[in-house]
């Protein structure tokens, strides 16, 4: 095969992109066992086994942090099973598994390989904060030749924690959307010192 296990990501050396491989026949495990009914150990034991340096696939990996997060709400201990709604959520969260893994995302951020053939080159950072997570993510942008290409960099998302979610999500927004900016603005100085070196 032409995949190759670098710094914790998987590189297609054929298509010059980043994959995700999971072990198949253990997340198969995992469904059969959750038709049972997962507990709270079993949703930490899953989503302990998916490492994502960039956060690619934050956005896949923050929902199950949130069907985590929930049980923690309801204080369910460690064994306990979740409730048939949270059972179904997470059978669906889990069912997503092969879809991530046919994502190919290109490792290069230009379709040149010698910079000094961009007309420009620019970081664009996104952030915002919603009432469950608040998250962020880099984006490199290169003209060519009047044609402007853009692939993502890095990303980050965070549950947003117990003890906001406890007050009013009104008066709790402008604090998590300060979050989000915050995260955006340390991927964005991780980025940009990277390049300029």
């Amino acid at each position: 095969a032409c995949v190759t296990k670098v710094l914790a990501c998987f590189w297609d050396t054929k298509s010059d992109s980043f994959v995700f491989k999971f072990d198949k026949n253990l997340f198969i495990k995992i469904v059969k066992d959750c038709e049972h009914c997962p507990t709270k150990r079993d949703q930490c034991s899953t989503i302990a086994r998916i490492f994502d340096v960039l956060g690619l696939i934050s956005h896949f990996i923050i929902r199950g942090k949130m069907l985590i997060q929930r049980s923690f709400l309801k204080e369910l201990d460690w064994d306990d099973k979740v409730s048939e709604k949270e059972h179904k959520d997470w059978m669906d969260w889990l069912n997503e598994i092969e879809n991530i893994s046919k994502l190919k995302i290109p490792r290069r951020f230009n379709p040149v390989y010698n910079l000094s053939d961009c007309n420009s080159i620019e970081l664009h950072t996104f952030a915002d904060a919603g009432g469950e997570a608040f998250a962020a993510v880099c984006y490199i942008v290169t003209i060519v030749n009047n044609e402007r290409f853009s692939n993502i960099v890095m990303a980050k998302a965070k549950i947003t924690p117990l003890r906001h979610k406890s007050r009013t999500q009104i008066s709790e927004m402008p604090r998590l959307e300060l979050c989000a900016c915050f995260i955006g603005a340390l991927l964005a100085d991780t980025v940009f010192n990277h390049f300029s070196h």
